[in-house]
């Protein structure tokens, strides 16, 4: 999977980041760490993709694409849905984003 997304990497696929972007992922930063304990849960989510993906999805009104599954109420571990579900953001998982795009794996 990895070959054939570097070789869509300037198709609509991949969105860059723009102000609007960056204003949201610092609202994300701000809610994950207002909610959440200084662990190592916390910090891995901060320092990868995560609040990125979440910060797009807020700004253009998309969907956040994961596998993850929603932890319960008052976990310490950070989540993918629970952050969107904080903010709104639909999540659907990487073969429903696939279909909905119309991606085939032929060329």
């Amino acid at each position: 999977m990895a070959d054939w997304a570097k070789n869509r990497k300037e198709t609509s696929l991949f969105a860059g980041i723009d102000a609007v972007v960056q204003a949201r992922f610092r609202k994300v930063c701000a809610y994950v760490i207002g909610r959440y304990p200084d662990n190592q849960s916390r910090r891995r989510f901060l320092d990868r993709a995560d609040p990125w993906v979440i910060a797009h999805a807020i700004a253009n009104g998309g969907a956040a694409v994961t596998h993850e599954r929603r932890n319960p109420d008052g976990s310490a571990k950070v989540k993918i849905p629970n952050v969107c579900e904080n903010f709104g953001v639909r999540r659907i998982d990487v073969y429903r984003m696939l279909r909905d795009r119309g991606v085939t794996w032929a060329d």
